[in-house]
């Protein structure tokens, strides 16, 4: 399934991927995205957001993430980093499981839809969460 995207930065750089959340779209990230004037940015709308394909499927995490896996292969990225927001960050997750070595780092802002964080951190053995998760706070690792 074609994905619409914007790309903002340097063709030539490292790939940065940034997932929009449930209410969101590629627009979204303009502003954050011309802070990284080095690097290829890339934000694909999901399918049924934007202009992309409402798809005939479920808009399971699975076939969300396939989707995304497919946008990739389609522009050829070998390792990339990713930002996801809100579903975007479940997104990301999901990412990082299917393919640990081709993701660089994962930046989670309020992802949605994930099972307690002592569950999915343990998907993700190679990040350093720079907080401490504890089950009443979050406190920044010394």
């Amino acid at each position: 399934m074609p994905l619409s995207s914007r790309r903002w930065g340097d063709p030539k750089g490292p790939v940065l991927l940034l997932l929009h959340g449930m209410w969101g779209g590629s627009r979204h990230w303009e502003r954050f995205a011309d802070g990284f004037p080095d690097r290829d940015v890339l934000a694909p709308e999901l399918p049924g957001f934007g202009i992309s394909p409402n798809p005939a499927q479920d808009f399971s995490p699975a076939f969300l993430r396939d989707a995304l896996l497919a946008f990739l292969e389609e522009r050829k990225v070998a390792r990339f980093s990713v930002v996801g927001n809100s579903l975007g960050g479940r997104l990301a997750v999901a990412l990082a499981e299917a393919v640990p070595d081709r993701v660089e780092a994962a930046v989670l802002v309020a992802p949605a839809g994930l099972t307690p964080p002592a569950t999915w951190l343990k998907a993700l053995p190679k990040f350093r969460m720079p907080y401490e998760v504890g089950p009443d706070n979050i406190s920044p690792q010394a």
